[in-house]
């Protein structure tokens, strides 16, 4: 507020001069008369001159008083102006941070909503693709199944064969000492 004031001071018009008054016709002051002189208790007739002086001065002081308070008039009337432009600068000033906070806050927001789309979108391919990998896996462990059944059954018939095999040298070595006994 110091500030606007001295820059209203600053940017103030210079005081308006005011115009001296037009100079009366002077008189020639009446001669003066002899009168006896009076007594002790009277006032003497100079209160006039010293009335007339009186009002001269008052007039010059009122003068003055007036010049002062038109010129604080008018530094009132700028710092009030220079007030409102300040309040002015300053409301726009807030409604601009707030508007600059507002769309910070509303960039962070769509900034994360970018990027939990961006991370839905993953996990939607993801989930596609795992779902992908759980058909394939299923595939190819029923092949593996079918191969490994096939295979034990191969290894089922092998051990049969042995077993086959076995009994098949156990009767021959029967039939070769039944032989070898008759002859």
């Amino acid at each position: 507020m110091a500030e606007a004031a001295a820059k209203a001071t600053a940017t103030a018009k210079p005081k308006a001069k005011r115009k001296p008054a037009a100079k009366k016709a002077t008189r020639k002051a009446p001669a003066k008369k002899t009168t006896a002189r009076r007594g002790p208790g009277r006032p003497r007739k100079t209160e006039p001159k010293l009335v007339g002086k009186v009002r001269k001065t008052s007039r010059k002081i009122a003068d003055e008083v007036t010049d002062q308070v038109e010129d604080v008039t008018e530094q009132m009337e700028l710092v009030e102006k220079e007030g409102r432009k300040v309040v002015k600068q300053v409301q726009e000033n807030s409604r601009k941070l707030f508007l600059a906070s507002l769309g910070f806050y509303g960039k962070v927001f769509d900034e994360a909503e970018d990027q939990f789309k961006t991370v839905q979108k993953r996990i939607d391919t993801n989930r596609k693709k795992a779902d992908k990998l759980y058909t394939e896996l299923v595939k190819r462990g029923e092949k593996v199944e079918k191969q490994a059944k096939k295979r034990f059954d191969k290894l089922e018939q092998d051990l049969d064969l042995e077993g086959q095999l076995e009994k098949a040298r156990e009767r021959f070595d029967e039939l070769k000492s039944g032989l070898s006994r008759a002859a």
